[in-house]
């Protein structure tokens, strides 16, 4: 044989060799593997896959579905349209469905902001909490099997148990099963740890806030999601805002009182502002009319968010031809209301209409730390006004910019071109630059202001 006929030979041969080399969902011997080629399976045939995977260890099943959640929310969701409904993968799929946030932990990785030069939150979220940190020991595996029973690892049949665990305040045994019971599967071990917070948090509610805490601060990617949900189911009880009850009002003021016992002096602050805007919100939803009730009732920590509370409520019903003049009248003359409310089992608004989108993520690096800030109706912030009339307006045009559809950009641009306070113009820059980005940055060269005219760039 010739030297060219050898050469061709050993091609083939070495062309013949990688082939067979080459993985294939088929031959996958390992998780890693079926991780790097689970999505070309789903491509091909997604009912093939849904087998294939449904015929795995329920660990593994886990573990593919956790992939796709980050890797490629769109064949995640053709997989589980094609499982068995008895899987565990099914099983994963359909508590991703109730709760959304569970399905792209990379995407709820908020930053929860530096230190600022004015007083208030750097961001929607609240820093984590310095509570003493969660203490377990470490299971034995006698321990393993008490706790899980008849759970197999990394099924929901363990996170079950663990809620159960956490409703009797018994953390040894939540640490065990959301740790042991979820071996090599962290972010299923994260979700575990985040649904005990809450299932703690609604049986307790705020008698067992230091340790709802605990368990959120070992949720990993989901820590600003855990302390977001269960701060609102932790909070005390709340009555209408226009009928409140001494007991409901001295109960909510003990405990944000208290608050430093729980999270720390630094941050007691912070913590303190978040809830007054939480409940005070959860007030108004309940009320049938907007009234001043509040302002009287609670201490003066909580005046800027029933300001807020109540001009989300009135701008909400009124409907009519916007004016941020009109508007502030409006909402100032209701709040000077205070005489008995009869109920008529009616509310004052649409809690759809009130759905709170964050407008404000972040300080920009051009002198919005300077802008002293507090929470909005919980996850949101908004800047404070430096007087009554200029905080009214502000929370006036926080509404404003929250319905739908909202004013037109002119109704925004004319503010902040207007001699109002800072606050109220670089408001409304700020939602001119979010809701009507190319209006907002034509309107920048009419602005002499420095400060509005970097707000209104998009």
């Amino acid at each position: 044989m010739d030297r060219g006929a050898r050469a061709v030979r050993s091609l083939v041969f070495l062309l013949t060799l990688a082939a067979c080399a080459e993985p294939s969902w088929e031959r996958c011997a390992d998780l890693d593997c079926r991780k790097a080629l689970v999505a070309s399976a789903i491509d091909a045939d997604p009912a093939a896959a849904a087998r294939d995977i449904g015929a795995l260890e329920p660990v593994a099943q886990l573990a593919l579905v956790r992939h796709l959640a980050d890797a490629s929310p769109t064949r995640l969701s053709a997989l589980c349209a094609a499982l068995d409904a008895d899987t565990p993968a099914a099983e994963r799929c359909a508590r991703m469905a109730m709760r959304p946030h569970l399905k792209t932990p990379a995407a709820i990785r908020k930053v929860f902001g530096g230190a600022r030069a004015a007083p208030g939150p750097s961001s929607g979220h609240l820093p984590p909490p310095k509570v003493s940190p969660l203490q377990w020991t470490e299971p034995d595996a006698q321990q393993i099997a008490h706790v899980l029973g008849d759970c197999v690892a990394g099924t929901t049949c363990v996170e079950e148990r663990a809620f159960v665990y956490a409703r009797e305040r018994n953390l040894q045994q939540v640490a065990v099963a959301c740790t042991a019971g979820f071996p090599d599967l962290p972010v299923a071990s994260a979700e575990c740890w985040f649904g005990s917070a809450e299932a703690l948090a609604r049986r307790e509610r705020w008698r067992a806030f230091a340790d709802v805490m605990r368990l959120c601060a070992q949720t990993g990617p989901f820590v600003p999601a855990c302390m977001d949900h269960t701060l609102a189911l932790s909070l005390p009880a709340v009555s209408p805002a226009d009928r409140p009850t001494a007991e409901t009002t001295e109960r909510v003021a003990r405990g944000i009182d208290g608050i430093a016992e729980v999270v720390g002096q630094e941050l007691a602050g912070l913590y303190a502002d978040r809830l007054w805007a939480q409940w005070v919100n959860n007030a108004f939803f309940r009320a049938e009319r907007v009234t001043g009730h509040l302002l009287a009732a609670l201490p003066p920590q909580a005046t800027p968010h029933v300001r807020a509370a109540a001009a989300a409520a009135l701008i909400t019903e009124v409907g009519e031809a916007p004016s941020l003049d009109g508007w502030t009248a409006q909402l100032a003359a209701a709040l000077e209301q205070t005489g008995p409310v009869v109920p008529s089992g009616g509310r004052i608004f649409d809690m759809t209409l009130r759905k709170a989108r964050d407008m404000w993520g972040s300080d920009r690096p051009d002198g919005e730390g300077e802008i002293p800030a507090v929470f909005y109706l919980g996850p949101d912030r908004r800047a404070l006004g430096a007087t009554p009339q200029d905080d009214l307006q502000i929370a006036a045009l926080e509404a404003a910019a929250r319905l739908s559809p909202p004013p037109p950009a002119s109704f925004f641009i004319d503010i902040a071109r207007s001699d109002r306070a800072l606050e109220v113009r670089w408001t409304a820059a700020r939602h001119a630059s979010v809701l009507f980005p190319r209006e907002s940055a034509a309107a920048m060269e009419s602005v002499t202001d420095a400060r509005i005219q970097a707000r209104l760039r998009p």
